[in-house]
């Protein structure tokens, strides 16, 4: 669940939380696509996620369903190659 606003109150939808996801991965991923570099490093399911969200411009939830796999765990595997990718 998303914390509110210490200010406001206000409270990201989910939409909100996937564009900023997005937002912040965005230089990393014209990187990621140009070299593929962490094909090695990552996971297969973090390659399919990467692939799914950016290759095919699917939405966290779009993905999660053509991966037959929760939302969150989607989540979990897209920051944990972005934490990867990051690091080389």
């Amino acid at each position: 669940m998303n914390k509110p606003c210490p200010y406001c109150g206000h409270i990201d939808s989910q939409e909100d939380e996937e564009r900023q996801i997005r937002k912040k991965a965005q230089i990393v991923a014209d990187e990621f696509i140009r070299g593929r570099r962490s094909v090695k490093v990552l996971s297969k399911r973090e390659n399919e996620v990467i692939d799914a969200v950016i290759g095919l411009g699917m939405s966290f939830d779009e993905a999660s369903d053509s991966l037959s796999i929760q939302y969150k765990v989607c989540l979990n595997y897209w920051q944990r190659a972005l934490k990867k990718i990051n690091s080389l």
